[in-house]
């Protein structure tokens, strides 16, 4: 029923973005547009947050008529300092997002009301724990851009649209989701234009499922986790996936023993969102993870309330300074985490094939970087730079590696390339894996991607398991390949171990003609002639034929189209 509910949230929280980029449809391209709807939804989300806190308040006081969106802004003042120290920001009731909302169509200069309330947003933090967290927080939101309209009338129109479309949203009190809203908004908004954005990088986003099942898959028999660190976090599903099915573990724990609880709860919530740490390279997915972790740990705090029957203090965040934006394979990841204090690492890197690096490109003289000389370096997707780096960090300690990725990683050329670095230098075990999956998007030009979930660490667990289909099954080990096996891998070979010709080219259609006659040379027995295509004739129609001709030991191929 639960599953039920979130997809038919998911749909809804879709349709409500869909009919705002219609809206907007011709205005603001793909990569703006999303800074545009994720501001406006957080500007909602804290606006309802602030309030609701306030009249809860005042209801369980007796007020039971009183709405702070109502109150002057002259009276509200009185109660700043105290709510910034407790909430760690504050808004004027004329600057809540449904006062702005409701005067918008009238106002004919709502494009500098929006920069006064956002400055207005971010300076009330100054000086507070929650500092770091709002300063330049709306930074990407820019409300004179030519590319909302040609004049501020035209651009005020966008802008009220804007507001209306995040206010038909239908949320409700956020803290009662069972999404992550504000990540499913972020994943749905990159796929969305992932043909122009961030699908070139490699940046395919992570749906919520795989974040669940990669947090399953890493936290199996364990009784405790103390810091966890994605070096890939982009949106931040992996980090808050992580939280919310340890904190609801923790609620459960708590549900048991309320009898044993004391009216001081300090102490008694151990998972903290200061325990989740992560690099990610786009400032604007930086801000989409801080405030997913934020509205988690909301979400979370109302459902142990629930459970110990009490209100419970929900203070200023001091953990967002754990989100670094920074090219994860340029920054030393032990200075954001002491690996004394980490249990584990997990993510998505992104997924860019060997062919697909640019010669000369900032990737390629990265996994040349850390890879070093070793040999057919060319071969290796620039995901494996994750792995090598990750079997550094883990080197001499129990921390324990889950990443998502392609499943070239475990097939072909590969394996022998990457594993023997892995195995033989760093000497990490395979503890659990997935095999191959179909990725799943929202997008429209989905991603022809296939995926495995891998765990390893330098630690060998004396039992381990290998998914497929969503199925376990317990195995003695896993080897590179992904299968039950000991840790073995296939090597080039130029010449056959059988005492068989050489083979100068495996069977690949690299042709790239259709109506011009090659040569290639290749073994025959005895001559025949037969109908070939080739990759761009069979797109185009048309074909060749191949009489092959024996001539001693070497036999020759002629085409013709």
């Amino acid at each position: 029923m639960a599953d039920i509910k979130k997809e038919q949230e998911r749909e809804e929280l879709h349709r409500a973005i869909w009919a705002i980029a219609d809206e907007l449809r011709g205005a603001v391209d793909g990569w703006d547009f999303k800074n545009y709807v994720l501001g406006t939804m957080f500007y909602r989300y804290i606006s309802e947050n602030l309030e609701s806190y306030i009249d809860c308040g005042e209801w369980e006081a007796g007020n039971t008529d009183f709405h702070y969106a109502d109150m002057s802004d002259s009276d509200a003042e009185e109660a700043r300092s105290g709510l910034v120290e407790e909430k760690g920001f504050f808004i004027l009731p004329s600057e809540l997002f449904c006062n702005v909302r409701k005067a918008a169509p009238q106002d004919e200069n709502l494009n500098e009301t929006l920069e006064t309330v956002f400055h207005h947003i971010e300076e009330s933090a100054k000086g507070s724990q929650s500092e770091s967290s709002f300063a330049g927080l709306f930074d990407d939101y820019d409300v004179n851009s030519n590319k909302l309209g040609a004049t501020v009338a035209k651009r005020n129109e966008k802008l009220v649209k804007l507001l209306n479309g995040v206010a038909a949203m239908d949320l409700g009190d956020v803290r009662n989701h069972d999404i992550d809203a504000f990540g499913d908004a972020y994943e749905y908004l990159m796929t969305m234009y992932a043909s122009n954005a961030g699908k070139s990088g490699g940046e395919f986003f992570t749906p919520s499922d795989v974040s669940e099942l990669l947090t399953r898959l890493g936290t199996v028999g364990k009784t405790k986790v103390n810091k966890v660190y994605d070096p890939a976090c982009g949106s931040g599903n992996f980090l808050t996936e992580t939280y919310l099915s340890l904190r609801k573990l923790e609620n459960e724990v708590l549900r048991c023993s309320t009898d044993q609880i004391s009216m001081d709860m300090e102490g008694i919530i151990q998972v903290s969102i200061g325990q989740f740490y992560g690099i990610e390279i786009n400032d604007f997915a930086v801000t989409v993870a801080k405030t997913a972790l934020w509205i988690a740990e909301s979400q979370r705090m109302k459902e142990t309330e629930d459970v110990v029957h009490m209100a419970l203090d929900f203070l200023p965040l001091k953990s967002y300074a754990n989100i670094t934006e920074g090219n994860a394979l340029r920054l030393d990841w032990e200075s954001m985490v002491p690996k004394a204090k980490l249990n584990y690492i997990m993510g998505n890197p992104p997924f860019v094939g060997a062919r697909m690096i640019v010669q000369g490109s900032q990737q390629k003289q990265e996994l040349q970087d850390i890879f070093g000389n070793i040999k057919d370096v060319q071969d290796l997707d620039y995901v494996t730079c994750w792995y090598k780096i990750a079997a550094q960090m883990m080197a001499g300690t129990e921390i324990e590696t889950a990443f998502v990725s392609t499943n070239s990683v475990s097939q072909g050329s590969q394996v022998p390339i990457l594993w023997n670095v892995l195995l033989n230098e760093y000497h990490v075990h395979i503890n659990f894996a997935h095999r191959t999956f179909k990725w799943n998007s929202e997008s429209a030009n989905k991603a022809a991607v296939h995926c495995v979930i891998i765990g390893f660490s330098c630690v060998d667990r004396k039992v381990k398991t290998l998914f497929s289909q969503g199925v376990g099954k317990k195995v003695e080990n896993i080897g590179p390949y992904l299968v039950e096996s000991g840790d073995y891998f296939v090597t080039a070979q130029k010449i056959a171990l059988c005492g068989a010709p050489k083979m100068s080219f495996g069977n690949q259609p690299r042709d790239r003609s259709v109506g011009k006659v090659g040569f290639l040379k290749f073994v025959l027995l005895k001559s025949f002639e037969k109908r070939t295509f080739s990759n761009k004739a069979i797109i185009i129609g048309a074909h060749k034929s191949a009489k092959f001709f024996k001539t001693g030991l070497c036999q020759q191929v002629h085409f013709e189209a």
